[in-house]
């Protein structure tokens, strides 16, 4: 606007300057067809316009470069002003020291409660896993031991007993046979530990009935009783056989019942010696033999019985406990035989 007010300025002045000029031109014209002499046209009113010109124009240019430096000056501090805003501004939204920590702390705060969350969670997790654990190798711990006492009972202690029992039906039956066929040599008499055959001769003097010792008098006189002989012989021959092959099961700690056993292998060897030549009478004669049937055998067997069906009963108690534990919401099924008690 400074610009085009110095612009109509200029233009008026020149306007001023340039009509006088032109009226004196007018008025001293020569007259028609007269020549015009060199010394009346004015040389210096031609030549001033040209220098208020100039002038003007060099004010026009003046007046432009201030303008626009006062333009220029005006952006410059428009400008400064916007910066000043915007630093100000910036200083102003700039977090301090605290806030610039705050969220760290926050972060690190929360770092660590996770970390103390993870570590009770994995211990109460190793805790829950190794009772678990514990639970679950106790009782297969105690699965084997009872797997162990039952074969102990139900592969050497019954089956040997049960043979035992058998042979000593099948004597009895030969003895009470003997003392039907002649009671004046063959009697039973009670004794403290029961009632046994005795072989009376004919001063009265008795002697205990031993198979071994009578084979001769019952292979010449008494024939018919040598087929009960036979099986026993045959009992003897699997009862010999399965302690060889599960005397390991036999209680470690029970050392007479070892004993016991080595004695009756003994006697049966020399039993089934003997029963072979009952054939032959004569062979017989002139026998004599010093290892005797072991009677506390029978009585040896049914205490390791009972002793091992009562450490079943109690392994079989502290199983189902540890079931329980492991699992209470599936309770234990009792598997119970006749005559016994069902775990707790």
């Amino acid at each position: 606007m400074g610009t085009g007010k110095a612009v109509i300025g200029v233009l008026l002045a020149i306007g001023s300057l340039s009509a006088p000029n032109y009226a004196a031109t007018s008025h001293a014209t020569t007259p028609a067809g007269a020549a015009p002499s060199p010394a009346s046209t004015p040389a210096a009113p031609e030549a001033a316009p040209l220098a208020d010109l100039r002038g003007a124009s060099a004010q026009v240019a003046t007046a432009d470069r201030a303008s626009r430096r006062l333009e220029l000056a005006a952006l410059q501090a428009d400008a400064r002003a916007s910066e000043a805003r915007l630093r100000q501004a910036i200083t102003d939204t700039k977090p301090s020291a605290w806030e610039k920590l705050l969220p760290a702390l926050l972060g690190l705060f929360g770092v660590f409660v996770g970390s103390a969350i993870n570590v009770w969670v994995q211990r109460r997790q190793m805790a829950a896993s190794e009772k678990a654990h514990r639970a679950t190798a106790a009782f297969e711990a105690q699965t084997k031991i009872i797997d162990y006492r039952s074969r102990q009972a139900h592969e050497f202690y019954h089956p040997l007993l049960l043979m035992l029992q058998r042979s000593s039906g099948v004597r009895r039956q030969l003895c009470d046979h003997l003392a039907n066929k002649d009671h004046d040599r063959f009697r039973f008499d009670k004794e403290t530990d029961g009632e046994h055959l005795f072989v009376y001769d004919a001063a009265g003097t008795r002697v205990r009935f031993r198979l071994i010792e009578f084979m001769y008098e019952l292979a010449t006189e008494h024939k018919e009783t040598l087929p009960m002989v036979n099986e026993i012989v045959a009992i003897g021959e699997t009862m010999s056989a399965l302690i060889h092959e599960k005397g390991g099961l036999a209680l470690a700690a029970d050392a007479n019942l070892t004993d016991l056993l080595g004695k009756y292998l003994a006697h049966f060897s020399i039993l089934r010696e003997v029963a072979a030549k009952a054939a032959k009478p004569e062979e017989l004669q002139g026998i004599t033999y010093n290892v005797l049937y072991p009677i506390e055998l029978d009585a040896e067997l049914k205490k390791g019985i009972a002793y091992l069906q009562d450490n079943l009963e109690r392994w079989s108690e502290f199983s189902a406990k540890l079931w329980n534990e492991a699992m209470p919401a599936n309770p234990m099924p009792h598997i119970t035989a006749p005559g016994t008690r069902p775990s707790a």
